[in-house]
C-alpha cells in the first residue's frame, strides 16, 4: 500500500512539470532554418518541434512572407517574436498544447498601422539610393537602399515625406506597395557646391567659390590649364613653373606659410 502512494504521488510531480513545462514557451526549444518562407512555414516548423498547436485565420497569417530565420535550439518564444518582427500579429499562449496567433488590438481612434514597402526612382526610371522616406508628423522614416527600396510601418492614413538631395520633396499617401518618381530640382542643383567631405548649399560659401569657363582656357597660348587661370580667380596665386615637366603650384588667399604643406585639396 505505501508503495502504491509512492508510486502515485510521484506520477503526480511528473505530470505537473510536464504540464509546467508544455505550458511556457520559454521553455520548449526548437530549431528553425528558413528563407523567404511564409509565416505559414514557421508556425508548421514549431508544431514539428514542439507541443503546441497555433489557432489562427488563414487570411491574416498568408500576408506575411518572406521571413529569413536561422535559431538553433531557442525557445519558442524566441523564434516568434523573431518572425513577428515589423507585422501587426501578436501571440498568446492559451494552455499547455495552445498558442493563438491574432491582429494586435489598436487604440479607440488610431488607424491601424500595416507594412509599407515600395520603391524611388527618378524621372528615367533608375532606382534612387539614399532617398529618405519619413512618415509626416513624425520623427521616424527609412533610408532607400542601392536599389532604391524601403520598408517601414505606418498608419493606414499616413502621409510619407520623400525627399532626396537634387530632387523635389514630394508627399505620397501610404500604402503596401509603392512606386515613387521623383523629379529632378535644378534650383537646387545650381545652387549646391560638392566638397570633399560631403555638400553645403552655394549661398553658404559663395565668398569663397570662383570659377574659370573651360572654353575660354581653349583658346589661349599656354602649355596647361593651370597657366590660364593665372590672374583670373580672384584670391588665388598661381606660380608657374620655369622647370620642364613641372606644373607650378596654387595657394589660395590667407595662406603665406613657407613651411608648412597648405596645398589645396583637388576634387575630380
Amino acid at each position: 500500500m505505501k508503495i502504491l502512494r509512492s508510486v502515485l504521488l510521484l506520477m503526480t510531480v511528473l505530470v505537473g512539470m510536464i504540464a509546467s513545462y508544455a505550458q511556457s514557451p520559454s521553455q520548449q526549444l526548437v530549431t528553425v532554418n528558413v528563407r523567404g518562407a511564409g509565416l505559414r512555414d514557421v508556425i508548421r516548423t514549431i508544431e514539428d518541434q514542439s507541443t503546441y498547436r497555433f489557432n489562427y485565420r488563414n487570411a491574416v497569417v498568408d500576408r506575411y512572407r518572406g521571413i529569413t530565420l536561422s535559431l538553433t535550439s531557442v525557445p519558442v518564444s524566441r523564434v516568434l517574436d523573431a518572425a513577428l518582427t515589423g507585422t501587426d500579429l501578436e501571440y498568446e499562449v492559451l494552455n499547455a498544447t495552445s498558442i493563438v496567433l491574432r491582429e494586435k488590438q489598436q487604440p479607440s481612434g488610431q488607424s491601424p498601422e500595416i507594412q509599407i514597402g515600395g520603391i524611388v526612382k527618378d524621372s528615367s526610371g533608375e532606382p534612387i539610393i539614399g532617398a529618405y522616406v519619413k512618415i509626416s508628423g513624425e520623427n521616424r522614416g527609412e533610408v532607400t537602399d542601392v536599389d532604391g527600396k524601403f520598408r517601414l510601418r505606418a498608419a493606414e492614413d499616413a502621409t510619407l515625406e520623400v525627399s532626396c538631395i537634387g530632387y523635389k520633396t514630394i508627399t505620397v499617401r501610404a500604402a503596401r506597395n509603392l512606386e515613387i518618381v521623383l523629379e529632378d530640382d535644378l534650383e537646387i542643383l545650381e545652387a549646391t557646391v560638392v566638397v570633399g567631405y560631403g555638400v553645403q548649399k552655394k549661398s553658404d560659401v559663395t565668398g569663397a567659390v570662383g570659377r574659370v569657363d573651360a572654353e575660354e582656357l581653349r583658346s589661349m597660348p599656354v602649355k596647361n590649364a593651370l597657366e590660364g587661370m593665372q590672374g583670373r580667380v580672384s584670391g588665388v596665386d598661381i606660380t608657374s613653373s620655369m622647370r620642364p615637366g613641372e606644373i607650378g603650384s596654387i595657394k589660395i588667399r590667407g595662406i603665406r606659410s613657407l613651411s608648412a604643406d597648405q596645398d589645396p585639396l583637388y576634387v575630380v
